[in-house]
């Protein structure tokens, strides 16, 4: 659903885009989008804007649905990495496409 309504934003803006294909890098908006929101909830949690309390607010998230994943109380004094290396997908190009590279 998150993947959808980016995806409607995107194409209202930019009216050439007709899919997830014709997004460059798409990575990189997933990234960014999922960044932002996590950001907004942290705020939001702490009701202000000053370092320590921002820091605090994103130990207080709860859930965060973002477009790589739906982040589950992502963060705590101990842990300050949101994805870890379960979240990637390791790719490679193939002429122009990318292509997921196959687990051992």
């Amino acid at each position: 659903p998150v993947g959808k309504k980016v995806l409607a934003a995107l194409q209202k803006k930019y009216p050439d885009i007709k899919g997830p294909a014709d997004i460059t890098p798409a990575v990189g908006v997933a990234n960014a989008y999922d960044t932002v929101m996590l950001i907004a909830a942290a705020i939001t949690k702490a009701g202000k804007t000053d370092g320590p309390a921002v820091r605090d607010g994103f130990y207080g998230i709860d859930k965060v649905e973002g477009l790589i994943k739906t982040y589950q109380k992502p963060f705590s004094k101990t842990q300050h990495e949101a994805l870890s290396q379960d979240d990637y997908i390791w790719t490679r190009f193939e002429v122009d496409h990318i292509i997921p590279v196959a687990k051992k």
